[in-house]
C-alpha cells in the first residue's frame, strides 16, 4: 500500500463513498523488485495476468494493491545439526527512488 495525496477526497461531499477501484493499469503503481544476492526480479513484470485484480483507492489517498504473484527464491542450507539447525534466507525488496514501506510478516519453517 502507499498513499497519493492527489487521490484524496473529503468523503461527506461524495455520498460518503470511502474507496473506489481502478484496473492496475489505470493509476501509477510502484516499480518493485525482489533482489536476492545477485538475481533480481521486477515484481510488476511477473504477476500472473490471467487474474487482474483492481487497486483500490480510499478517501484518505491510501492505495491497496494486492495481485496475484508467487515468487521463489533459492538458498544453501545445512543440516549438520538437523533436526536442531535454524535456516535464514536473506532478500530485499527494493524500489530505487520513492521511499516505500513495505511490511512482511515474520516467517518461521520448520
Amino acid at each position: 500500500a502507499w498513499n497519493d495525496y492527489k487521490l484524496r477526497w473529503d468523503k461527506t461531499k461524495y455520498g460518503n463513498i470511502t474507496d473506489v477501484r481502478f484496473p492496475a493499469g489505470k493509476i501509477w503503481k510502484p516499480d518493485i523488485t525482489l533482489n536476492h544476492f545477485s538475481n533480481s526480479l521486477n515484481v510488476d513484470a511477473n504477476f500472473d495476468s490471467t487474474y487482474p485484480t483492481n487497486m483500490i483507492v480510499y478517501n484518505t489517498g491510501d492505495i491497496s494493491w494486492i495481485p496475484p504473484a508467487i515468487f521463489k527464491i533459492s538458498c544453501k542450507i545445512n543440516i549438520e545439526w538437523f533436526p536442531f539447525d535454524e535456516q535464514r534466507c536473506f532478500f530485499k525488496v527494493i524500489y530505487d527512488f520513492y521511499l516505500l514501506l513495505i511490511p512482511f510478516p515474520k516467517i518461521f519453517l520448520q
